[in-house]
Parts: C-alpha cells; sequence; structure tokens
C-alpha cells in the first residue's frame, strides 16, 4: 500500500468521524498558506508606500511657503503684457473720472527700457484739469490698479489763472512691462 493512500483514508475517516476538526485544519492550513505567499509582498508594498508618502509630504512642506508667495504675488498688481496696455489706460481714465479728473490728453509712448529701471515701461504722458485734492487722491489711487504696476515718473503742476484752485497737471507715468 501507497504512504499516500493511507494518508488520504485516515484524512476520509477522519473527516467522517469529526467534521468540525477536519474543517478547522483545512482552514488554519489555507490560513498559514496566505500568511507565508501573500503577507510578505504585502509588507514590502506597505512599506514602499509609506515610505513614498514621507517624501510627498517632505515635498508637500518644502512647497508651501512657495504656494503662500504666489498666492500673495497674485493679489498684488504686477507686470503686464504688451497688449494689455489699453486695459491700463482704461483703469487709469476710470479712476481719474471717479476722481474728477479731466483729461486733456494721454499720449502712450514707445516701449523702453531704462537702465535704472531693468525692466521694459512704457511711459503714458497724461494732460489733465483737477482740483488739488482731486489729483491727490487720483496719485494715491495708483496703488490700487489690480492688474498693473505704474509709477510716476515726471510731473508738473500749474495753477489755472482765474481759477487757482484748479490745477492743470502734466504727468508721465512709467507703466512696466514683463520682461
Amino acid at each position: 500500500m501507497n504512504w499516500n493512500a493511507g494518508w488520504i483514508r485516515s484524512a476520509l475517516e477522519l473527516k467522517s468521524r469529526k467534521p468540525a476538526l477536519w474543517i478547522a485544519g483545512v482552514s488554519a492550513g489555507a490560513g498559514v498558506l496566505v500568511c507565508l505567499f501573500l503577507y510578505p509582498p504585502l509588507v514590502r508594498d506597505l512599506g514602499r508606500l509609506s515610505e513614498e508618502c514621507r517624501r510627498a509630504e517632505a515635498r508637500a512642506v518644502e512647497a508651501r511657503p512657495l504656494i503662500k508667495a504666489f498666492k500673495t504675488a497674485a493679489l498684488l498688481p504686477g507686470f503686464i503684457r504688451e497688449e494689455e496696455i489699453s486695459e491700463t489706460i482704461r483703469e487709469l481714465t476710470s479712476q481719474g473720472k471717479s476722481r474728477d479728473i479731466r483729461f486733456i490728453g494721454i499720449t502712450p509712448q514707445a516701449v523702453t527700457k531704462p537702465q535704472d529701471s531693468g525692466y521694459p515701461v512704457v511711459p503714458i504722458e497724461i494732460d489733465a484739469e483737477s482740483g488739488y485734492q482731486d489729483l491727490g487722491l487720483f496719485l494715491g489711487a495708483l496703488e490700487e490698479l489690480k492688474k498693473s504696476l505704474v509709477t510716476v515718473k515726471d510731473f508738473h503742476i500749474v495753477p489755472d489763472r482765474d481759477a487757482p484752485a484748479k490745477l492743470r497737471t502734466k504727468l508721465t507715468l512709467w507703466i512696466y512691462l514683463k520682461g
């Protein structure tokens, strides 16, 4: 008789005598096989994924200050493209008209790159009439422009002969462009 046949016969006899014991033995054997073949690869994958998570978290911590700086910079006025000059001039005139500035002339000049700025600029020559307070409010509003960075490069103010409270102002503003 073959030893395998004896083992099988013994297992069948055990099955017929004690089914609960046989089911428990088979379940235990299956559990051991699952642990031996599935558990080690799962542990390796878990370790690898855990390391990836630590690296991703470290990159996220490094990126937080950059994200914060980007969000802050996005809220501030900045450099515009040359195609956006007319939009900036519209915003300037809107600010001026809301402060009772009467524009006589607005003349954009050719794009230049002054040595002292390092960035290309579009000089805008403005000829306007206003009161003292209105002019001051308009010049202060240049900081509040939403999309562009504008500075006053030059100005000349002359009071009106007949009404000294009225001013004739010639301004040169610089609108900064993206390099």
